[in-house]
């Protein structure tokens, strides 16, 4: 068990994968452009601090404010961010993780008690974050103490996830296929402006495109086609609500096919026409999810 330490100032560039590989990476960036390569097949735990943070995989990309929470194990990942940002980030092997989870201990490969997840950080996690990156970094601090509190806080970010646990008991247990579900559900996040089209989905995931429909369906309730559209509309009544864009902008910006198609999918979603829902005098008075269709007048 050993957690090695690394400060990360500005328009410095550092890749763990150059340094010691036999324990997790805690590292404290800050500044503007100090970036951090984590390589593919590592687990990684991102917290900003101050200031928004860029992060980005190969196939998409997360904005993060302060009091976020990032939780990554697929592909490779850094932050692309030329503002200033002070964030914690703690990574490694799979093998490195395991000392410091509970349930974990015995097994031989992978990272089963942490699955990917963007969210509010938990304030006991960002407290144990914090007060490991303070131990860490000073030259007295005990090599035990600071182990004990990488557990605490591994710990802390399992118990958190228990939505998670209910997707894996959907998924009969098997962790395998809930991190692929989940790297199609987070890229859909990810992307709300986009239409993501199935078999590019069904490819990342390695599945056929009735097989993903059906698992994700199981695990997560709707559809990916659904979950994409649920986004979208929610987005579209942001905008409506909340811009000054004309309805024909905002079919545009969010790739309806036509205006028609756009004012009569937000019709039916939410039960008011794109011009009553502008005229609220409040966002708030207008109906805000897709899915709580309700009756509503001006």
């Amino acid at each position: 068990m050993t957690i090695h330490f690394h400060e990360l100032e500005s328009t410095r560039h550092l890749q763990p994968a150059f340094h010691e590989g036999d324990g997790l990476h805690l590292v404290r960036a800050k500044g503007r452009a100090a970036l951090l390569e984590v390589p593919a097949g590592w687990c990684s735990v991102w917290m900003p601090l101050a200031g928004n943070l860029r992060v980005k995989s190969q196939e998409t990309e997360w904005n993060l404010a302060p009091r976020d929470l990032l939780i990554w194990h697929e592909g490779g990942l850094r932050n692309g961010s030329q503002r200033p940002a002070w964030f914690l980030a703690l990574c490694g092997p799979p093998g490195a993780w395991r000392p410091y989870l509970p349930t974990a201990r015995d097994q031989t490969a992978g990272v089963k008690d942490i699955f990917p997840a963007h969210s509010r950080c938990p304030r006991e996690v960002r407290r144990l974050f914090v007060q490991l990156a303070r131990l860490a970094v000073r030259a007295d601090a005990t090599p035990g103490l600071v182990e004990h509190l990488a557990s605490a806080c591994c710990s802390a970010i399992a118990e958190s996830q228990g939505e998670m646990r209910e997707y894996l008991a959907r998924c009969g247990g098997r962790t395998a296929k809930l991190l692929r579900l989940l790297r199609v559900h987070h890229l859909i996040d990810n992307n709300p402006h986009s239409r993501l089209d199935l078999l590019h989905l069904s490819r990342i995931a390695n599945y056929s495109p009735w097989h993903l429909t059906r698992a994700y369906r199981d695990v997560f309730g709707e559809t990916p086609s659904e979950h994409a559209i649920r986004l979208r509309l929610k987005h579209a009544m942001e905008l409506v609500s909340g811009s000054t864009l004309t309805v024909r902008e905002i079919t545009e910006t969010l790739g309806f096919e036509s205006q028609s198609t756009f004012c009569r999918s937000f019709k039916r979603a939410y039960g008011v026409t794109t011009t009553q829902a502008r005229s609220c005098h409040s966002y708030q008075r207008c109906p805000s999810n897709p899915t709580d269709i309700v009756a509503w007048s001006s």
